[in-house]
């Protein structure tokens, strides 16, 4: 960052006040400290958008990066039980449930989509692995296209808003 930018000017106050609250958005409080962890994430899927080396990873980043916003604003899928019930076997994914459903719950569930095991990973994977890790992480076109597509999903559905250059990617 350049000398007098306001990330500079955020991490002089988080040094001084690191746990002073910087905002609240819907009851959910942020401290200057966060924040800047925050910042320096969104610098860094930047980046990372810049390193990919091909659509995949491309993909991959920008799935990872949309999903990471969301759970930081307090929309984190459920990955790791039935988010309705907390069956330890999911096989659905639902973004309007909130996460993964085992098939049970999934039958009151419009449009829970079936996914693998290799899928539920890559899904924690692109929540729980940094950037780096996710760039040199083996994964193919088909993969990473999808993994976007519930991206744009679960972050249309959660913001109640278009999401018109995700909705490019995923027309190319």
């Amino acid at each position: 960052y350049f000398e007098g930018s306001m990330c500079e000017a955020v991490e002089n106050i988080a040094e001084k006040y690191p746990n002073v609250i910087a905002y609240d958005f819907m009851g959910s409080h942020t401290n200057y400290r966060a924040c800047v962890a925050a910042i320096h994430e969104c610098a860094r899927a930047l980046r990372a958008c810049e390193e990919a080396t091909d659509q995949a990873h491309l993909d991959l980043a920008a799935a990872a990066y949309a999903l990471k916003v969301c759970a930081h604003a307090g929309w984190r899928p459920v990955l790791d039980a039935c988010c309705a019930c907390g069956d330890p076997a999911p096989s659905r994914l639902s973004a309007l449930a909130g996460g993964l459903l085992c098939e049970s719950c999934a039958r009151d569930v419009a449009g829970a989509e079936e996914v693998s095991p290799s899928q539920v990973a890559w899904l924690r994977a692109l929540l729980g692995s940094t950037f780096d890790q996710l760039l040199s992480a083996p994964v193919d076109d088909s993969c990473a296209a999808w993994l976007l597509g519930c991206a744009h999903v679960w972050c249309a559905t959660h913001l109640e808003a278009r999401l018109r250059a995700m909705e490019f990617a995923l027309s190319v």
